[in-house]
Formats: structure tokens, C-alpha cells, sequence
């Protein structure tokens, strides 16, 4: 079964959760396919969104934590450049083909949110944040499987793009803040006079890094950069390692 939302308004005016399950009997069928139109406001309350084969997500509205999985298919946005997810926090899971694969021209999925943290199998992630961003740390109890998980894990290329700082830090139960393998590549751009700043490593396996900032580069103690690739640091101020730190 498919939820096929092609002009639809789902809101919550009693700030209560809004939970959507496209495969609630765990049939092993069901995806959730938004038109760019649709959308969903909880207010102050948290968005689970929750299917067995592929998400397509409009607009997600909420002023706390928003948790999508998908569990064999991927998870991609409207196709549009509108901001596809508002909320403090933001917690993305997918076990199948990928995990926010992008279809708009500029390949990014859009976001006005604080902090996020991903995982995924195979599949690209490509997130443009209207702010500042964080990377892991996330401890509400309404996303409590962030705690023990990567802030970011994939087989595919990660780029993050934020209008503002960006800090990679630990789970709170002490996980890596961001980590891929292969051929994976990886680049971190903090624009509008953001700066980058590495409280958790930066780690991939064969692919390349590059850590770009309009300010400056901060790599906290212990927190490397690990790639048997290339390795690219621009910052526009200054770059600064402390403790034993390494790239």
C-alpha cells in the first residue's frame, strides 16, 4: 500500500506527535510518496515517519525532533528547492537502497533544522541547511536510537552544505561523528562566514575529504581526519589542531 499525499495538509493545532506508518502490519510492502503541496505540521509536536519501501518527503514542520526510516527502500525529497524538513532535531534511517538520494537540480535535500544524525547502506547524502548545523549529539528521548549510532554512516558520498558553523561531535554514548567506507567521498562546507569545528573524527575508507570554511578549522583533541584518499583544508581564517590530533 502507498500513502500518496498529492495536494494534502496533515496538522497537528495540540502540538501532539503525528506518526505515519506506511507498513504498520510489517507486511514487508508500503511507501510514503509527499508532493512538493503536501505537507506535514505537528507544531510543537514530533513527526515519526515510519515505511518498509521508499519515503518521498514534501515538507516535515515541527519546532522539536522529526525520526524517518525507511527499512528496504530509500529516502529521497520532492524534487523541488523548497526547505523539505523544519525541526530542532532530525534522526534519518534507511537499511535498503540508499539513503537521501536527492532529485532536484542542485541535488540536496533542503533543511532549517539544528541537529542531525544519519544512517544508511548505499545511496548519497546531500543535505543544504539554512543555519548553522550540528552533527550528532542528539539526546532527546523522543530519538533515542541516536545515542548509539554514528553521527552520520554510509557506503556513499556525503556532502553537507550549511549557511552558518558546522560541529562534528560524538553520540552521547561515544560514537564516531561521521563515518563512511569504500570509495567514499566526503565534504563538509561551512558557508556564510561559518566555521568547521571537529570536536569527533571525520572518518572514510578509500575516498577523499575536504573541510571547507568561510572562517576557521577547529580539530579538537582526538578528533582526525582518516582517508587512504586525498585530503583537502580550505579555511578563510585560520586552521588549528590541538592535543593528538592527526590527518
Amino acid at each position: 500500500y502507498w500513502r500518496d499525499w498529492s495536494s494534502d495538509v496533515c496538522s497537528s493545532d495540540l502540538s501532539e506527535p503525528v506518526v505515519i506508518s506506511a507498513d504498520h502490519d510489517r507486511s514487508g510492502t508500503g511507501g510514503i510518496e509527499m508532493a512538493s503541496e503536501a505537507f506535514v505540521d505537528a507544531n510543537a509536536g514530533w513527526i515519526d515517519i515510519d515505511a518498509e519501501e521508499e519515503i518521498r518527503i514534501g515538507e516535515l514542520r515541527t519546532s522539536l525532533d522529526i525520526d524517518i526510516r525507511s527499512r528496504q527502500g530509500i529516502i529521497t525529497d520532492d524534487g523541488t528547492d523548497s526547505v523539505n524538513l523544519y525541526a530542532d532535531n532530525v534522526y534519518i534511517e534507511s537499511h535498503g537502497l540508499g539513503l537521501v538520494t536527492a532529485s532536484d537540480l542542485q541535488g540536496f535535500v533542503d533543511t532549517a533544522i539544528n541537529r542531525v544524525e544519519m544512517q544508511g547502506q548505499a545511496g548519497d547524502i546531500r543535505i543544504s541547511n539554512d543555519r548553522a548545523l550540528m552533527v550528532g549529539g542528539i539526546t532527546t528521548s523522543d530519538l533515542s536510537d541516536a545515542a548509539n549510532v554514528d553521527g552520520i554512516a554510509t557506503s556513499g558520498n556525503v556532502h553537507l552544505i550549511a549557511q552558518g558553523d558546522i560541529t562534528v561531535v560524538a553520540s552521547s554514548n561515544g560514537e564516531t561523528g561521521l563515518n563512511t567506507s569504500g570509495n567514499s567521498d566526503v565534504l563538509i562546507e561551512a558557508r556564510n562566514g561559518g566555521s568547521i569545528d571537529l570536536s569527533s573524527s571525520v572518518n572514510t575508507g578509500l575516498g577523499d575529504i575536504g573541510l571547507i570554511a568561510d572562517s576557521n578549522i577547529l580539530q579538537n583533541a582526538a578528533a582526525d581526519i582518516t582517508t587512504t584518499g586525498d585530503v583537502l583544508i580550505y579555511a578563510g581564517n585560520a586552521w588549528r589542531m590541538e592535543g593528538d590530533t592527526k590527518v
